[in-house]
């Protein structure tokens, strides 16, 4: 079957007057909303639409191709339909050609049924051996406005500098959203602290164990220990702990309970120095990164997954991930409202599914299975 020929949506794009007094300052405008628009949300928000108006085009986008045998998707930037079949043309093979750093113009007969396209871009190699291309579209022009060429080439630099940019950004965005995922599924608080104990950074899973605990709380942005000297204690390990990240050292930090004294200790700290910034000689700011666990706490293992790993009902699952978590009969009859002896039989059912004969084998099954992972 032959592949349908891609088409370019383009009729939302109204064409607006520049709004620049010379092409010197309309390289310079763009050039700067080049570099500013890797910290748009989303990326390149202003710059595209200020490109297209420069140019005279009814499209501009951003287009990221995988590394070649890669595989990782095209990501384009632009709007709705257009993103799509910019998508379709790349994978046509319309920006194919190898060339870096030139600024490439020609005519489209293919895109259009009805008449000719016009295309002029550029394109960057980034370090990690994907391209980079800057795209414009005519709809129905045969050559570009006069100063579209010399527009584009002034471009080249800043494009790779924001090209270089966005990319790590994007790996920092990325481990960090890692990191994140990998604390919250742990059950794991995190905070980054200032040697006075002020808040940097605090994760959604610390932020809950605080409000439901009274040994620790922030105040004033700052974390504190309730019981006195606990806090001495948290404050002397964040010290020792920026000592450890001025020198570069090995830090070796030990569990702190932080119960008021005599009390049961559900909240343990550990401590250690924060991030570095590797390119600085030194930390951009001294930190240390307070980790938080609560024993008191069991961690979530969503009962739609052990329904589906065990072939339980909905009601099922709920039974079993709620005996997994340490409620008894008695306590879940009582919040769902239900008899004990149906939970009794469901009970039943669920033993006969899992080939288990006793609520601990049935714990032990959950918590050990490939659910309590998810």
């Amino acid at each position: 079957m032959a592949r349908p020929e891609p088409t370019l949506e383009l009729g939302c794009f109204m064409k607006q007057p520049s709004t620049f007094d010379t092409p010197a300052a309309m390289a310079t405008e763009l050039a700067d909303a080049l570099l500013d628009g890797v910290g748009d949300v989303p990326v390149w928000e202003s710059f595209l639409p200020m490109c297209r108006r420069a140019i005279g085009a009814d499209c501009a986008a951003i287009l990221l191709e995988p590394r070649p045998g890669g595989l990782a998707a095209p990501v384009v930037f632009a709007t709705g339909r257009e993103g799509d079949a910019i998508i379709d043309m790349q994978q046509a093979g319309i920006f194919a050609a190898d060339r870096q750093d030139i600024v490439e113009i020609r005519t489209l007969e293919t895109v259009y049924p009805a008449g000719l396209a016009l295309y002029a871009g550029l394109a960057i190699k980034l370090a990690d051996g994907r391209t980079m291309r800057l795209i414009a579209f005519w709809r129905a022009l045969r050559t570009p406005p006069a100063h579209t060429e010399r527009l584009l080439a002034s471009l080249i630099s800043p494009f790779k500098r924001a090209g270089r940019i966005f990319m790590r950004i994007v790996d920092v965005e990325r481990r960090a959203a890692t990191y994140e995922t990998v604390a919250e599924h742990a059950d794991i608080g995190v905070l980054l602290v200032s040697i006075k104990g002020k808040v940097q950074l605090c994760n959604a899973v610390a932020r809950k164990m605080l409000t439901q605990t009274e040994a620790l709380e922030i105040r004033a942005d700052r974390l504190l220990a309730l019981d006195k000297a606990a806090h001495r204690v948290l404050m002397e390990q964040i010290a020792r702990a920026i000592e450890g990240q001025k020198a570069g050292s090995e830090h070796i930090s030990m569990p702190s309970a932080m119960g008021a004294t005599g009390e049961p200790d559900a909240l343990t700290a550990i401590v250690y120095p924060g991030p570095r910034y590797k390119p600085a000689r030194g930390p951009i700011r001294c930190s240390a990164i307070i980790l938080l666990r609560d024993s008191a706490r069991v961690p979530r293992i969503p009962a739609e997954h052990v329904g589906r790993l065990f072939h339980l009902t909905p009601a099922e699952a709920l039974l079993a991930t709620r005996i997994a978590g340490g409620s008894s009969l008695t306590e879940i009859a009582a919040s769902r409202g239900v008899k004990h002896n149906t939970l009794r039989s469901q009970l039943q059912t669920i033993f006969a599914k899992t080939g288990v004969k006793r609520q601990s084998e049935l714990v032990r099954l959950i918590c050990t299975s490939t659910a309590a992972l998810s």
